[in-house]
């Protein structure tokens, strides 16, 4: 197994959560705490509706 495909689930997992590897990390710390705080709360409504349609379909049928 190479390196870059051993190493991938890690590194992968870097990018995302250090905020010094990810591409936000030239922001100043401010900007990337509320730029990550509208990311968050975007997503907790995508999934909140995703699971609401799931549930009414589930009723339905």
């Amino acid at each position: 197994m190479s390196t870059l495909t051993q190493n991938f689930p890690q590194d992968l997992y870097k990018v995302v959560m250090d905020s010094s590897m990810n591409p936000l990390a030239a922001l100043p710390k401010m900007v990337r705490f509320q730029f990550m705080s509208m990311l968050a709360f975007m997503w907790s409504g995508v999934f909140f509706t995703a699971d609401t349609f799931r549930r009414a379909r589930k009723i339905a049928a």
